[in-house]
């Protein structure tokens, strides 16, 4: 159809109803896919929900192993504090130097047990587990190397009585675990 042959008012008409149905197909066909539209938003959105709750779920527990490993290495390392004096063959002033002061002990006690508090929210239940009973075993621990009660004269393991060495084989393999579980669900299925 030639339009320069047929008066403007044809042309003006045509285009407007060109216009329209236009207008009427964009409406149809995004009213027609709304629903598949919104579906598609919807699994978008919980993919990513998912997505970043695995990467916080991933951060805290590696936040947790490393709490876990700071624990064992505070509790391997020892303090003076635990040993009889008269066992170690050092004068008088470098073991002074050497001891660690109880309120610097229990300060870095209270600080594992803030902190594995404030990341046990975040973990599985068979990980809060393991995180609690780590700390738990610390603080025997630390209790046992702060405590004024001489060693020989403590209720013995065989009576009830709390062992160190169990204590920080505890540490150890809570550590372990949660390095594990780290490993497992984090880095290995990268």
């Amino acid at each position: 159809m030639e339009i320069e042959k047929r008066p403007w008012h044809v042309a003006i008409a045509l285009t407007f109803f060109m216009s329209i149905a236009t207008a009427i197909g964009t409406f149809a066909s995004s009213y027609l896919l709304l629903g598949a539209k919104m579906r598609e938003e919807t699994e978008r959105a919980a993919v990513e929900r998912r997505a970043k709750g695995a990467q916080l779920a991933c951060e805290k527990l590696q936040a947790s192993a490393t709490l876990a490993a700071e624990i064992n290495f505070s509790a391997d390392r020892g303090y003076l504090n635990a040993v009889r004096l008269s066992d170690i063959e050092l004068e008088k002033e470098n073991i002074d130097r050497l001891k660690v002061p109880t309120a610097q002990i229990m300060a870095e006690q209270l600080e594992f047990e803030k902190r594995a508090s404030e990341l046990i929210l975040f973990l599985t239940e068979s990980e809060a587990e393991i995180l609690n009973r780590t700390t738990l075993h610390h603080y025997v621990v630390t209790s046992l190397r702060t405590s004024k009660v001489p060693p020989e004269q403590r209720v013995p393991p065989r009576e009830g009585g709390f062992d160190a060495n169990t204590e920080l084989a505890g540490i150890r393999d809570g550590a372990t675990r949660l390095a594990a579980a780290y490993r497992i669900a984090c880095t290995e299925q990268l």
